[in-house]
Formats: C-alpha cells, sequence, structure tokens
C-alpha cells in the first residue's frame, strides 16, 4: 500500500531482520514485488525509476526487541544493513514484552531491561543506527538519553485517554460527583 514506515514485532534473529528487508525493499536491496500505482508513487504517476529508489530510500524500517534472546542478538541485528542488507533503520526496544521474557511483568525499569537497552545502544552506534524506546516519565526519558537513546515515544494514545479520562474524573469529584469505582481484575 506504500507505506512510510513499517515496525517490524519480536525480531529474534539477525536472518529474521534480512528476512523483513527482503519483503519490504525493491531490488537491488530487497525482492518486493511492484505495485507503484498508489499514493507513495503519485497514483502511478512518478516515473518507475524515481519511484523505486524513493520507495527504498524512504521507508523506515524499524525491527523491535522484544525478547531477551533478541537482545543477545542485537549486534548482529544491527550488522544487517552495513553487512549483507541494507534497510534496517532503528532498532527499538519494546520494555513491556522484554520484562514479560524473564518473568517481570509490568518490570519496565528493571535492570535487567535497562542492561538491554544499553546493549542495543551500543549496538546500534557501533552501526550507525538509532536505538528507540518508550520513556515512562520525564525522569525516564532522562535516563534513557544520558544512556544513547535516540528515538523516544510517550505512552500509548489508549494510555493517554484513559489518563485524561481519571483526572476529568478527579476534577468532577472534587465537586461532589460519585462515578463508579473501576473495576480490578486482581
Amino acid at each position: 500500500m506504500g507505506t512510510n514506515g513499517l515496525m517490524i514485532p519480536h525480531v529474534q534473529s539477525a536472518e529474521f531482520a534480512r528476512r523483513a528487508i527482503e519483503r519490504i525493499k525493491y531490488p537491488p536491496l530487497g525482492r518486493r514485488e511492484l505495485e507503484n500505482v498508489n499514493a507513495d508513487a503519485d497514483f502511478g504517476l512518478m516515473p518507475l525509476e524515481e519511484y523505486l529508489r524513493a520507495a527504498n530510500d524512504e521507508t523506515l524500517v524499524v525491527v523491535q526487541i522484544e525478547d531477551l534472546e533478541a537482545a543477545a542478538q542485537a549486534d548482529a541485528i544491527a550488522e544487517v544493513p552495513i553487512a549483507e542488507v541494507p534497510g534496517v533503520d532503528m532498532l527499538f526496544v519494546g520494555p513491556a514484552d522484554l520484562a514479560l521474557s524473564p518473568g517481570l511483568p509490568g518490570e519496565c525499569r528493571h535492570p535487567k531491561v535497562l542492561d538491554v537497552i544499553r546493549r542495543v545502544v551500543r549496538a546500534c552506534e557501533a552501526n550507525g543506527k538509532v536505538c528507540g524506546t518508550p520513556a515512562l516519565e520525564p525522569d525516564h526519558c532522562r535516563l534513557l538519553i544520558d544512556e544513547g537513546v535516540r528515538y523516544l515515544t510517550d505512552s500509548s494514545d489508549w494510555r493517554m485517554l484513559v489518563t485524561g479520562f481519571r483526572a476529568r474524573r478527579d476534577a468532577y469529584a472534587d465537586l461532589g460527583f460519585t462515578f463508579r469505582p473501576e473495576r480490578s481484575r486482581g
């Protein structure tokens, strides 16, 4: 469909990253089938050679490191675009899934998670790539920047909506309104 960026979840090996690049990029970088009538090709009006070059150059490819197995392979994954198949732009650490891997659900700030982020940052720096991850709050953001993370996201849209709704509920509760308690699944 001509997307401008793809995040590939749970990439656990350099080979997996290579296969993803083969499907995302056109020759000579990959083996994507030709589709040049979508919006990214000006609906078929862009000259073919220009489109192929632009599609390969401008499609952001992010591989997500979300498992301890993948973290052990961070150096090899980061080398994919340099050594064999150009195309991976960013390694994005998913701390929530990463924390689940060793049995630490919800502990996104755990030292094991931070250690993985540090290893991925080093692999990215050594290979001219960018490391990304979510910042959980301003102090956490500062820590990540100091560690070398260069692409940071904030809360999900869902989390922002829930936070906003709770703030509004609390503001109206101060006026005496009552609300149904939130349900706990525990």
